[in-house]
């Protein structure tokens, strides 16, 4: 129970709360585009054309993002959680800080 004291009490405002949900749902939209990506290969190379799958999966190509899209939109969607959430206070909120204050 104190693990989890201590994660909840780092989310103290409500854009945390929510990066933090964000950060969930794009955890779990890359597990599944992993998978998909995955239940495609064949015994010969896998780990190369996994590697290859996810990296093209990434950088938006044409043919991956059409059959992974999850794979695709699932990291980005964990980056912007972890940033809106546990990185806020160092990345984020000093920028909107800096930006109001001048």
């Amino acid at each position: 129970m104190q693990g989890s004291s201590k994660i909840c009490a780092s989310l103290d405002r409500p854009v945390k709360r929510i990066g933090f949900v964000i950060l969930a749902v794009g955890v779990f939209v890359s597990l599944i585009g992993f998978i998909q990506i995955g239940s495609d290969l064949y015994k010969y190379r896998w780990v190369e054309k996994f590697i290859e799958g996810v990296f093209e999966s990434l950088c938006f190509n044409r043919y991956n993002f059409r059959f992974y899209p999850m794979a695709s939109i699932g990291p980005y969607m964990a980056l912007a959680g972890l940033l809106f959430s546990y990185l806020y206070d160092r990345g984020i909120g000093r920028l909107l800080a800096w930006v109001r204050n001048g």
